[in-house]
């Protein structure tokens, strides 16, 4: 995976964990690294709690 992306309003090269443009300043939007990890654990969790309450 890239570390670069675009800002969103004005397209200039931004690294991809900036969260203002240099350029424009707009806010960009940083999606938390842990972020990923913590829905899949959720899920498994939610899923067993309903197998528990089936059983």
């Amino acid at each position: 995976m890239s570390d670069k992306t675009h800002c969103l309003n004005c397209g200039s090269k931004l690294k991809r964990n900036t969260s203002i443009c240099p350029q424009c300043g707009v806010a960009q939007p940083v999606r938390p690294v842990g972020g990923l990890i913590g829905l899949i654990v959720l899920l498994a969790l939610l899923g067993v709690s309903v197998l528990v309450a089936i059983f």
